[in-house]
């Protein structure tokens, strides 16, 4: 809910599409701005978590986020940008909450419904 309700507001929502587009699109960019986000947000949650899978999941929170705002901010897909704070935290909030927290799957088994 925090970052959706930070993007929420003008300035910040300006700046990170710039951040985004930097991230994604300059050669020389990307490993700065990956080596920050590992450093300063991936570090710090995969150290809160402590598990020895830690920083995949840390990983797989920020992959759900960024591709969120990809969406949302840059894309600009219909659906994404239209949909509320709330929506969004319905959402997203239970795959993030499971991979930090949720059963690690096993590779190679298949779920049968």
């Amino acid at each position: 809910r925090y970052v959706f309700e930070a993007w929420e507001k003008p300035d910040v929502r300006k700046r990170g599409v710039v951040l985004l587009r930097a991230g994604i699109g300059n050669r020389l960019a990307t490993p700065l701005l990956a080596g920050f986000l590992s450093r300063e947000l991936l570090g710090r949650i995969a150290a809160d978590l402590g598990s020895p899978d830690a920083e995949l999941r840390a990983s797989l929170v920020a992959s759900q986020i960024a591709g969120m705002l990809l969406a949302r901010h840059v894309l600009k897909l219909p659906a994404a940008a239209a949909a509320s704070v709330d929506d969004l935290v319905a959402w997203v909030g239970p795959n993030l909450q499971h991979y930090l927290t949720g059963d690690r799957p096993v590779a190679g088994r298949e779920e049968t419904p």
